[in-house]
């Protein structure tokens, strides 16, 4: 009896509050299958978990010719079971709200939207919806082969998605033939198709998404994306994060260029991007500004894309593996683009320019036209490379520290290399392979050594089928370099040195200048190679310069090396070699443990060279010390890569050995770290004056030891660690204690990790 009057009073209760709900103007009903709603409804779902397949596949929700409805699905969970169907189907409504869904997932879509306007989808979370996570993706293919997700729109316009979780499906957000919908602050991350897919739709605004990590599986990367635009125009793209996407941005506008795109892309972060970090091919008129385009297969890949502006962007460390050609700016014959207010920084390449194979319904389309201007291009292999382009003109460029400034070859027509400053190359300031002349006036080359540029300028007085390259009235002279004067010279300073790298497995492979890590000097010669299989540094190109040193007067080859990222911290094989033109060459061969010792430290080495028991001479050819034209150092790790420093070379007489003797004795020391304060990491030099068992140990505030550095045996010299912690903010102190035989000594610095 007391039961019966509970539920009675239950069914009353529900009664009045449906009655009063609906007094304000909002309805609470139940979820059921193909609920039918009408115009002016405002309803509210009772919270709670449902398991709702949409057998029919036409919607649990159905809403179709109506305006002005909210659906409120506050702590409401739907759960379609199969991934097929819909949990919310609108079709030619206007102003309808979908807000508070705590979750709808394992539908086709969650929400199908078709010949709609001013649909707004709030703080609802649609994770977990069809996923295949593999095969092809066809970008052209039209709604018809959607691939299921989040949110399906066609042919709408003016709608709004705020605050949304989107995840785990094959596409977030997938408009086809829309305009003007707003997509803004949701998180459509670790989807494996894309995050946002466009397909002829307009004037949208995609503003302040995460829409990271989208990448397929099967196969690997395929054509995924964060954001896909086919045939898209007018659209604003900014402050969104594209990063960790097999494609960041993928545009495209094949066979409808002359529509100008006009998109704005702004304050993107499109980095970590195995193929592409900006995609966008045959398009006119887009603009790039202050994107971040960094560690990807390539940074901006615009071919066929002209009247773009690419400005203030930042573009660093892009290149693809077994890939030598990939580049930081790559544009296969595109015209009448900018290039400005870039970093573009330790890329493959630059900016790479050039005129492929032509294309179906392109074949006029040629690459000419660019302006490039006040960008900053350091750490590059070539900084800029120019094949085939005409009317270029590269101005008021910082182009330094590179292995190769600017070059160019084809038949490239009128190009102007005026006011730019050039800093520290390892091979040429230019290289003029081209047939045609080249203006290069009012550059700065960081010195006033005539002879010196005119040997960093590759053109016509060198080979007389290339076009020259006027850069200042020109001195006679060649550039065969005789160096009589070669002992004591540090051949790894800029100034005094052309350097190039080669790996015998093709893959990529540069040298270039690093002012941080270095031991003497104005800088070290950095090699950075993806490679582990007989990389070489190789000092004068044999192929264009010819050089005569006379090493009768030097006894000893000297240089410091330091090396990381090295496979198991093994070098397998290790070489010198010092040549000539006639092929001849003295090889210097060591132990494989002799570079080993060189990793996370710098070491220095000295080699005889008449040889040693550990560094072993043998001559090849015919060879003689009074002509020798190159050195050439050879390391092998049978690994994946490593990053080598060579700095202070210099062959050395034997009474510059006894002056080095006799210079004042190491000391030991603790130097300050670097950076201090540090996050999540610092180095710090120390010295040990003579052979001696050294510790490194960190302690923090409580005097309790979290870190021990080094334990070792280690003779005299200089010496760098490194330290990273997970600890968190705050206090720690590096104590480094050497016993010798007779002596004790202890330092101990403070370091401090900040937030």
């Amino acid at each position: 009896m007391i039961k019966n009057i509970y539920s009675i009073l239950f069914v009353a209760i529900i009664v009045n509050c449906v009655f009063l709900s609906s007094l304000f103007g909002q309805t609470i009903v139940y979820p059921s299958d193909n609920l039918v709603l009408t115009s002016h409804t405002n309803i509210k779902l009772v919270p709670g978990a449902y398991i709702l397949p949409d057998v029919d596949k036409d919607g649990i929700f159905i809403l179709q010719n109506i305006h002005d409805c909210i659906i409120d699905g506050d702590s409401v969970e739907l759960n379609g079971e199969s991934f097929s169907g819909y949990g919310i189907v609108i079709r030619n409504c206007s102003n309808v709200q979908i807000k508070n869904f705590k979750s709808l997932m394992k539908y086709y879509y969650a929400v199908r939207i078709e010949k709609s306007d001013s649909i707004t989808i709030s703080n609802c979370n649609f994770t977990g919806n069809k996923n295949d996570n593999a095969g092809f993706i066809n970008v052209w293919a039209d709604k018809d082969q959607a691939l299921g997700g989040g949110v399906f729109l066609d042919s709408s316009r003016a709608c709004l998605f705020k605050n949304n979780i989107m995840k785990n499906s094959n596409d977030g957000i997938a408009l086809y033939h829309c305009n003007s919908v707003t997509i803004q602050d949701n998180d459509l991350s670790y989807n494996t198709a894309y995050a946002i897919r466009m397909f002829h739709s307009d004037s949208c605004t995609i503003r302040r998404n995460n829409a990271s990590h989208i990448y397929r599986e099967n196969p690997v990367n395929s054509d995924a994306g964060a954001i896909l635009m086919i045939i898209c125009n007018n659209n604003v793209v900014v402050e969104n994060d594209f990063s960790y996407s097999s494609d960041g941005v993928f545009l495209c506008q094949y066979g409808h260029h002359l529509t100008p795109n006009k998109n704005y892309f702004a304050d993107n972060d499109c980095s970590y991007s195995p193929h592409n970090a900006i995609e966008a091919t045959f398009a006119d008129g887009n603009i790039y500004k202050r994107n971040k385009c960094n560690y990807s297969g390539y940074g901006l890949w615009l071919g066929y894309s002209f009247n773009s502006l690419v400005d203030s962007n930042e573009i660093i460390g892009n290149h693809e593996a077994l890939s030598v050609g990939t580049a930081g700016i790559a544009i296969d014959r595109g015209f009448n683009n900018t290039i400005t207010n870039n970093v573009i920084s330790d890329n493959a390449n630059g900016i790479l320019l050039w005129e492929g194979d032509k294309i179906t319904g392109y074949e006029n389309q040629y690459s000419n036209q660019y302006l490039i201007q006040n960008n900053r291009l350091t750490g590059n292999g070539t900084a800029i490379d120019i094949a085939s382009t005409k009317k270029t003109s590269i101005l008021f460029n910082t182009i330094s520290d590179n292995a190769n400034g600017i070059f160019i070859s084809g038949n490239p027509g009128i190009t102007h290399v005026n006011s730019n400053s050039f800093d520290r190359t390892i091979s040429y300031y230019i290289q003029n392979l081209s047939g045609d002349d080249i203006d290069a006036r009012n550059n700065s080359f960081n010195t006033d050594d005539s002879s010196y540029i005119e040997g960093m300028i590759y053109d016509g007085r060198d080979n007389p089928t290339y076009g020259y390259v006027t850069w200042s009235p020109y001195v006679s002279g060649s550039h065969k370099d005789n160096e009589p004067n070669i002992v004591l010279k540090d051949l790894t300073e800029p100034l005094n040195s052309r350097w190039t790298t080669f790996a015998s497995d093709g893959r990529i492979s540069r040298v270039t200048w690093d002012s941080v890590m270095m031991k003497e000097g104005t800088a070290s010669l950095k090699l950075v190679t993806e490679s582990g299989y007989d990389v070489n540094i190789h000092r004068w190109p044999a192929e264009q310069f010819i050089a005569q040193w006379n090493l009768n007067g030097a006894s000893v080859l000297q240089f410091w090396v330091r090396a990381q990222n090295v496979n198991s911290g093994q070098f397998q094989e290790v070489s010198i070699r010092l040549g000539n033109q006639s092929g001849g060459y003295f090889v210097f061969t060591a132990p494989s443990s002799v570079f080993s010792n060189a990793v996370n430290q710098w070491i220095l080495y000295q080699i005889p060279l008449g040889g040693n028991s550990t560094w072993q001479r043998k001559t090849v050819g015919t060879v003689s010390m009074n002509q020798i034209s190159y050195v050439e150092i050879h390391a092998d790790t049978w690994g994946g890569g490593f990053t080598l420093w060579l700095d202070g070379l210099k062959f050395l007489s034997a009474n510059s050995i006894k002056e080095q003797q006799a210079m004042k004795p190491l000391e030991f020391n603790l130097s300050d770290n670097y950076p201090n304060p540090f996050n999540p990491s610092t180095t710090f030099n120390f010295t040990i004056a003579e052979h001696s068992h050294v510790s490194i140990q960190v302690y923090d505030m409580l005097g309790r030891m979290i870190d021990n550095l080094v334990d070792q045996s280690m003779d005299a010299g200089t010496y760098s660690q490194r330290w990273k912690t997970a600890s968190g903010s705050g206090v720690y102190f590096v104590r480094l204690n050497a016993v010798t035989s007779h002596r004790t000594f202890s330092s101990t610095k403070k370091i401090i990790f900040s937030k």
